[in-house]
C-alpha cells in the first residue's frame, strides 16, 4: 500500500477550548508563552528587559500599577509611577533623569498616600485622578486636592454634589467636556474646557431596573459608552447644555464589565472583559447601531475564570495586539497571567508568565510597551530579548513554553486507522546559539503510548524513545572575521523520527525552557492507510420485512 504524507503548517487559529475532535487543525490546545511565527508556525515569545532602575520598596510588598508621562508647566517630560502596597495604599514616585533614581513624592513629613486609583486624565500639563474618596491634581511640582467650582450663585447643596465628583469611579473626556460616573446611574458632565467646574443640573441618568452600578466610561462611535457590570449604554449628541439632541440607548449586550482598565479601542471596535469572556462592540456596515459579540467563547473564557477568583484585570493595545493581564486568587495567593488577542488573525495566545499589573505604551517617548511589575520593577517588551526578568532578583530568567496540537486525525476520515511510519519536524533556529525543546507524541490520546525527546542536551529527559538532536546545524558557515555577519543559513532543518505505530490520531506536545528562540515551521506524518474495521458486538440484525403485494 502506498505511503502518504500529511502536513500541518498553519497554527494561526491560536488557543481553543472546544472538544478536541471539533477543533480546527490550525488551533492549539495549549499555547503557553507561544506566539505565531513566520508563516503562522509555532514560536517562543519575545522577552522583556528592565526599563528603569528599581523603585525603592523599603522592604514592603509592592506592585507598580500605573505608569504615566506628562509635560509639566516648564515643558519638561516627567515620568510617574504609582505603586500599590500590600496594606492597600498607593505611593506616587517620579523619575529623576539626572540621578536615574525614583523619588517618592512627599507631603509634609510623610509619604503621599492615596487610596487605589480609579481613573485619571491629563489636561493642561496636569494629571488628575480619582481614588473614590478624593479628586487629586499634580501640576508637575506638587499634589493638591482639585478645587471643584460651582457655576451657580447659590451654593445650596453644592457640597453634596462636589462629593459625588470626588466619589466617582470613572472619568473621560469627550469633546470639550469631562464626564464623571457616580453611583448606580449618574453621569455628571463638566462645563466646556473646565474639568473642575460644574452646574448641579448637568446630570444624565443611565437607569436600569436592577441594582447594577456604573463601572466605566469610554468614547466610541461619536458618542460615549457608559458601562455597568451587567449592561452598556451609548450616549450620543453634543448639546448637553440644552439637551435637544441627546440620545441614550441601552445596548443589546449580555454583559457589561467590572474591569474598566480592560476597555480599549481597536480598529473600529471596542474590546473589554465581561463577566464570561471578552466582548467586541462594533458598528455593522448595514446599520448605525452598535452590536456586540463574545469573541472569546470557547477560546480563553475557562482560562480566565476557572483558575480561581478573578480579582483584577487590565489591558492595552500595542502593535495590533490586545494584551490582557488578569489576577486570580488561587490557593490563597495572587497569580498573574497574560493573554494576547492577535487582531489580524482573530486568535488568542497565552498564558504568558512574565506578570504585568500595568501597561503603558510609548512611555517617555520610547517606541515600546512598558509593564508595571512586582517589587518595584518596570519592564518593557523587547523583540530582541529571549528571556524574562525575575522580579524577585532582577536577573534574566528562561521562558518556559508549552504548545499542544489537537489530536490530529492522521487519515482525515475519523473512522480509519493508519500505520504511522515516521514523523517529521521542520524547524528554523534564528539565533547562532544552541537551542532545543522536548517533544512528546501521543497516539490516540494515551499518555503512556509514545514519548520522545528532541534536545541539544545529551540527556534522557523522558522515558521512551529518546533522540539527541542539535538544531545548530542550521548555521552552515561561521561568523565573518571582520564583523558579526552570518554568512549562510539553511532556511529550515527537518528532523525525522521513526514511529511505526497504528493509530487514528496523533498529538504533538512541545515543552522546554531553553533561552534561545526556536520556530517550528511545520509537522509532517508519513503513514499507510489501514482498512476500516468495525465492531458489531451487541448489534442485532433486523429481519427483512417484505411489503405485502
Amino acid at each position: 500500500m502506498v505511503k502518504l504524507l500529511r502536513t500541518f503548517r498553519d497554527f494561526s487559529g491560536g488557543l481553543s477550548e472546544v472538544a478536541n475532535d471539533n477543533m480546527k487543525d490550525n488551533e492549539l490546545v495549549a499555547a503557553k508563552n507561544i506566539v505565531p511565527g513566520d508563516g503562522y508556525g509555532i514560536a517562543r515569545t519575545y522577552g522583556t528587559n528592565i526599563a528603569y532602575n528599581r523603585i525603592n520598596t523599603n522592604g514592603k510588598v509592592v506592585r507598580v500599577i500605573e505608569l504615566q508621562a506628562i509635560i509639566n508647566s516648564a515643558v519638561e517630560l516627567q515620568t510617574l509611577a504609582f505603586t500599590l502596597e500590600d496594606n492597600g495604599k498607593e505611593h506616587i514616585h517620579i523619575w529623576d533623569s539626572a540621578t536615574e533614581e525614583w523619588t517618592t513624592m512627599q507631603e509634609g513629613s510623610s509619604d503621599k498616600e492615596i487610596d487605589p486609583i480609579k481613573s485619571w486624565f491629563i489636561f493642561a500639563n496636569k494629571i488628575y485622578w480619582l481614588d473614590g474618596v478624593n479628586f487629586w491634581v499634580y501640576d508637575g511640582s506638587s499634589i493638591t486636592a482639585a478645587t471643584i467650582s460651582n457655576t451657580a450663585s447659590s451654593s445650596t447643596g453644592f457640597d453634596d454634589f462636589a462629593n459625588k465628583i470626588r466619589e466617582s469611579v470613572a472619568v473621560v473626556r469627550r469633546g470639550t467636556r469631562w464626564f464623571f460616573a457616580h453611583g448606580a446611574d449618574e453621569v455628571i458632565f463638566s462645563e466646556i474646557n473646565k474639568p473642575t467646574t460644574f452646574t448641579m443640573t448637568n446630570i444624565i441618568n443611565a437607569t436600569t431596573a436592577d441594582n447594577d452600578y456604573l463601572t466605566a466610561l469610554h468614547t466610541f462611535n461619536d458618542g460615549l459608552l457608559i458601562f455597568k457590570k451587567r449592561s452598556v449604554h451609548h450616549l450620543s449628541g453634543w448639546d448637553f447644555a440644552q439637551g435637544s439632541d441627546i440620545q441614550l440607548i441601552q445596548l443589546n449586550v449580555t454583559s457589561g464589565t467590572e474591569w474598566p482598565l480592560t476597555i480599549k479601542t481597536v480598529e473600529n471596535a471596542v474590546l473589554y472583559l465581561g463577566v464570561n469572556g471578552i466582548y467586541r462592540l462594533y458598528v455593522p456596515y448595514t446599520t448605525s447601531q452598535i452590536a456586540a459579540k463574545n469573541i472569546s467563547e470557547k477560546k480563553i473564557s475557562n482560562h480566565l475564570y476557572d483558575e480561581g477568583r478573578l480579582t483584577g484585570a487590565r489591558a492595552e493595545v500595542w502593535d495590533n495586539i490586545y494584551y490582557l493581564s488578569v489576577d486570580n486568587i488561587t490557593n490563597g495567593a495572587t497569580v498573574n497571567r497574560e493573554y494576547r488577542y492577535y487582531i489580524e488573525e482573530a486568535a488568542f495566545y497565552g498564558e504568558f508568565t512574565q506578570g504585568a499589573y500595568a501597561y503603558m505604551p510609548a512611555l517617555s517617548g520610547e517606541d515600546r510597551l512598558y509593564l508595571g511589575s512586582d517589587n518595584g520593577y518596570i519592564l518593557y517588551y523587547d523583540q530582541d530579548s529571549h528571556h524574562y526578568i525575575n522580579t524577585n532578583t532582577g536577573a534574566p530568567t528562561t521562558i518556559p513554553i508549552e504548545a499542544k496540537t489537537k489530536g490530529v486525525d492522521v487519515v482525515g476520515t475519523v473512522f480509519q486507522d493508519a500505520k504511522v511510519k515516521k514523523a517529521f519536524l521542520s524547524v528554523k533556529q534564528y539565533e547562532a546559539e544552541s537551542s532545543g525543546l522536548t517533544m512528546q507524541i501521543k497516539a490516540d490520546y494515551s499518555d503512556a503510548s509514545y514519548a520522545t525527546t528532541i534536545s541539544s542536551i545529551d540527556e534522557v529527559l523522558q522515558t521512551g524513545f529518546t533522540y539527541s538532536m542539535n538544531f545548530d546545524e542550521a548555521l552552515i558557515y561561521s561568523e565573518g572575521e571582520f564583523g558579526e555577519a552570518r554568512w549562510g543559513w539553511l532556511e529550515t532543518v527537518t528532523k525525522e523520527i521513526s514511529i511505526g505505530r497504528k493509530c487514528k490520531r496523533l498529538q504533538f506536545i512541545f515543552t522546554g525552557d531553553l533561552a534561545q528562540p526556536l520556530l517550528i515551521y511545520g509537522i509532517g506524518i508519513l503513514y499507510k492507510k489501514k482498512k476500516v474495521k468495525g465492531n458489531r458486538e451487541g448489534v442485532e440484525s433486523a429481519p427483512i420485512v417484505y411489503p405485502e403485494e
